[in-house]
């Protein structure tokens, strides 16, 4: 039996040690045949054509405004491709890119979230705790990944201030990944719990701030676009944007001591003037007067330490950006 996460050490034991989230609600999708870059190469963000193996990137698809529609990861795994969608979304991620394939396209396209597991390991001991159990090298940049048997290891991103991986495989195959995580006291710990962590790491999210009411470059999505490839929808805006030189918003990291937050409350500056809206919040189990967040707000209004408010006249600090932003926007 795995030990059980509880509500007051997860946080805690995130730093110190490691934990385990399952990720199940994220889809996956094998695509494969001689289209199964170039599909998704013309219609999205990022540069996928001639992606070496083993190697993974994020990218987005997009609405005619630039708006966003999906954030997905790609992993070439040689002759086949690992999509990873945001949570809940796989199904219609799916339908998106079905409805895109031309009559010419040799794509096959097969969704293997049900008979598949992908959990998060993550904390300070995560990387030691691979290092000694997994016999291929561990990936060292994000989103890259090696693969044993039929065990895939991806790096995700940096989650309580370490490296943090995703273990995706067949279900039938969990059974030795989850008897190591107990051998070695790694706790799991429910999605909801993972969202404090993720806000602080400024990562974004599916019906948070990946949504259409954003436009990529204003919430820290720079790594997820190339800006010398063909046409994809919304590129003119975006290469708009980025000719300008200059953000009207920006996402940053929040916190309080002192204020409940709620996602979807409006930002005031101390002018009183609505500058921006909170798009996440997480109550710190270990803290629970302190609430952490994100939020996007005005340019003007992201520099680390600038105070905003609530509507209510509760006060909160601006902790830093979150996301990838080009230097010349800092």
């Amino acid at each position: 039996m795995l030990k059980a996460w509880t509500t007051m050490n997860w946080y805690q034991t995130a730093y110190d040690h490691a934990l385990w989230v399952d990720f199940q609600a994220y889809g996956r999708i094998l695509a494969t045949d001689r289209d199964r870059l170039e599909l998704m190469n013309r219609i999205s963000t990022n540069k996928l054509i001639n992606l070496p193996q083993g190697v993974g990137v994020a990218t987005l698809f997009l609405t005619a405004t630039a708006r966003i529609l999906d954030y997905v990861v790609v992993l070439n795994q040689g002759e086949q491709v690992l999509i990873i969608t945001q949570p809940n979304r796989h199904e219609a991620f799916l339908n998106f890119l079905r409805r895109n394939i031309f009559w010419n396209d040799r794509l096959q396209l097969q969704d293997i979230t049900t008979s598949t597991r992908h959990i998060a390991l993550i904390g300070k001991q995560a990387q030691q705790l691979l290092s000694s159990w997994w016999p291929e090298p561990l990936p060292t940049k994000r989103y890259d990944f090696s693969q044993h048997q039929d065990l895939t290891l991806v790096y995700s991103d940096t989650i309580a201030e370490a490296p943090s991986y995703w273990i995706i495989a067949p279900e039938n195959s969990m059974t030795e990944v989850f008897k190591w995580l107990e051998q070695n006291d790694v706790p799991a710990a429910e999605f909801s719990a993972y969202d404090a962590l993720r806000i602080e790491a400024g990562l974004p999210l599916a019906g948070h701030e990946l949504t259409e009411d954003y436009i990529p470059l204003e919430i820290g999505l720079w790594d997820t676009i190339s800006f010398n490839k063909g046409c994809y929808t919304g590129q003119e805006i975006i290469a708009r944007m980025d000719s300008r030189g200059k953000l009207a918003k920006m996402m940053v990291r929040i916190s309080t001591d002192t204020t409940h937050l709620t996602t979807g409350q409006a930002l005031l500056n101390a002018e009183g003037r609505i500058v921006g809206e909170i798009t996440s919040v997480a109550q710190l189990p270990t803290t629970p007067e302190k609430f952490v967040g994100l939020a996007v707000v005005k340019a003007t209004e992201a520099l680390a330490s600038t105070q905003l408010y609530t509507q209510q006249g509760e006060s909160l600090n601006v902790v830093g950006l979150a996301g990838v932003y080009e230097s010349d926007y800092l």
